[in-house]
Order: C-alpha cells, then structure tokens, then sequence
C-alpha cells in the first residue's frame, strides 16, 4: 500500500517488517511478497543491485510454489526491466520471457482449473439424479409395501372371520 502511494521510506520499513515477522514464523509466501516489495522500494531509491538481489530471494521463495505464479511473473518481469535498465538486454528478454511463460501456465492453469470445475458440477448433477431416483425408488418401494402390509391384514382378517363364522 505505501509502494503504491509512493511512500516508499514507510512501504520500506513496513516490508522489512513484514520480513521479519514472515522468517520468523516460517511462512513462504509472506516473506516472498516481502523480498517483492522491499526490491519495489529499493528500484525507487535508484538502489538497482540490492533490488535485483530481494527479487531473486523472492523467485527463489516462489519457483515451486504454483499458488504463487502470478507473484513469480511479476518478479520475472520487474527482473526484466532491471536489467533492461542495466544493459544486459540478454537477461532482460530472458525474464521478459519466463515472465511471458508464466503467464501463459497460469492462464492454461486457470482454463484447466475452469474445465475441472464444470466435470465436478457435471458430476455433482449425476450424482444429484441418482440420489433423486434412489429416493424415488425408495418411495415407490414402500408404497409398495404399505400396499402388501394392508393386504396381509384384509387376509388374515377374512381368515379369522371365517373361522369365526364356521366356529359357529
């Protein structure tokens, strides 16, 4: 939030925070936002290496994580334009590059992820169906029954009635 506000002598004190408190519980994605923000900061303090070096912490933090790929693609790209600044234009394109890949798997992840929720929705209305027709037969059964039931008692009630009547 300060990054974005350009308050970035804040954004920078509340990033290393963030760090601390992330290293200190163990928590990956935490402290890989963090690396993210403190290079963010470090680039607007015309800081370029100690920027690069937070970015490859945060790639580091994120390269096998998949939640963590659209962070990774912001990291690969920033990296690119780090080192288009410098010059070395061969690493620029190659993170340019993995930046573009990364955004090409998470939009195929996405559709994937997309195609797998509309099998489970199918399969959910399958199931649904089924459950309709089992309830249905379960109806249909105990009518039945009930039917039966009646019918038992009308025979074993004419049988005592006529037993009674012969009796007589």
């Amino acid at each position: 939030l300060y990054c974005r506000n350009k308050d970035m002598k804040t954004g920078y004190i509340y990033a290393n925070k963030s760090l601390k408190i992330a290293k200190s519980l163990k928590i990956s994605w935490l402290e890989a936002v963090s690396y993210f923000y403190l290079s963010v900061c470090n680039k607007m303090f015309q800081k370029n290496k100690e920027a690069t070096e937070n970015l490859m912490q945060s790639l580091k933090l994120t390269e096998n994580d998949f939640i963590q790929l659209p962070l990774r693609k912001e990291v690969y790209r920033n990296l690119g334009y780090l080192y288009e600044e410098s010059g070395d234009y061969k690493q620029a394109n190659h993170y340019f590059q993995m930046a573009l890949y990364s955004s090409e798997s998470n939009y195929n992840s996405s559709i994937e992820l997309d195609v797998r929720s509309v099998r489970e929705y199918k399969l959910i209305e399958e199931q649904n169906a089924q459950l309709a027709k089992v309830a249905l037969e379960k109806k249909l059964t105990d009518a039945a029954l009930t039917t039966l039931q009646s019918r038992q008692k009308l025979y074993i009630l004419s049988i005592l009635l006529a037993i009674f009547f012969i009796g007589i």
